[in-house]
């Protein structure tokens, strides 16, 4: 249990980016508060939240708390059931709960690593996709700027590809397109 609400501490300080979040952020402004209202239910949230997202337009849905914003309260409901069941006596559904906030919380963190590994997966496919067409653009605005320097040494626009071909390791209609609309 104390793995658990250290690492929803951690999500707590990711989450709400605050100057100062103090020590026990998420005891005193998530915990708390669920531990005092007696219809905190974790199954009752998660079911909620499901029924949401599936009977709700995507457009509607962009209004609504973030997926992981959710997964981390519904962590927090299990927990405090957990407590609560070990404090009435009942270890077995106690350990059911704490096994339910672990489950949740290896979802909440699953779903933060799949977004930042998107994030960089998407940023490293970018950064790939500039690297491999660097050296054409160099190429296409040094043809494009010889072209107008040059232009009345050509009769044409295909002359002139002719000619940069033979300086520039690229296939004429390659050339020719880049002198389009010149």
């Amino acid at each position: 249990m104390a793995a658990i609400l250290a690492r929803l501490e951690g999500w707590y300080q990711w989450l709400f980016a605050s100057s100062q979040p103090g020590k026990n952020a998420v005891l005193e402004q998530h915990f708390m508060p669920a531990w005092e209202n007696a219809a905190t239910d974790g199954d009752s949230l998660a079911a909620a939240f499901v029924k949401v997202q599936t009977d709700t337009s995507e457009e509607d849905r962009r209004d609504m708390p973030a997926p992981l914003m959710v997964g981390f309260e519904i962590t927090v409901a299990y927990c405090v059931q957990a407590l609560k069941a070990f404090r009435r006596g009942e270890s077995n559904l106690a350990w059911t709960f704490v096994l339910d906030a672990e489950r949740q919380s290896e979802f909440v963190a699953f779903t933060e690593y799949s977004r930042e590994h998107s994030q960089r997966t998407k940023e490293g496919v970018q950064f790939a996709l500039e690297a491999r067409h660097a050296e054409n653009r160099l190429y296409r605005e040094e043809v494009r700027v010889r072209y107008l320097a040059e232009r009345e040494n050509f009769s044409s626009k295909d002359d002139a590809a002719i000619r940069f071909v033979k300086d520039f390791p690229r296939e004429f209609s390659t050339i020719r397109g880049w002198l389009k609309g010149l």
